[in-house]
């Protein structure tokens, strides 16, 4: 479940965040000279959704008995929203990198990254036990 949920994170990432929300991103988010990099190291970031989806399928496997896509996705929607309320207030205290515009669009998808990621992890455990 966590390869399978890393391969839905990192493709579903790149749609929402890489191609719908990219140019509302761009007017929303400062960026600085050397802050991103041009071309970012996908292996890397491959890398960040294996844990993203590993600690989705332990929380879901051993902590909360979570194995249907529905009880996947409520949950998935949930932890995700609390994950990017954290980061963006974290962002939004810190640096001058976004705003409150940003945040709430950021949150809503969010929620549907999180309720499609963890819809199939908790799919695939329940396939598999």
């Amino acid at each position: 479940s966590t390869l399978v949920g890393a391969v839905v994170m990192f493709l579903l990432g790149w749609v929402i965040w890489g191609i719908l929300l990219s140019g509302f991103m761009d007017d929303h988010v400062t960026s600085y000279p050397g802050l991103e990099k041009e071309v970012p190291d996908m292996v890397l970031l491959f890398i960040s959704m294996i844990f993203s989806a590993l600690l989705y399928a332990v929380i879901f496997n051993r902590w909360a008995s979570i194995s249907t896509f529905v009880t996947g996705a409520k949950a998935g929607a949930g932890l995700s929203l609390l994950f990017g309320l954290s980061m963006g207030f974290f962002q939004l205290s810190m640096y001058n990198l976004g705003d409150w515009t940003m945040l709430v669009v950021d949150s809503v998808a969010n929620i549907v990254y999180g309720a499609i990621s963890g819809g199939v992890i908790a799919w695939v455990l329940g396939k598999v036990k």
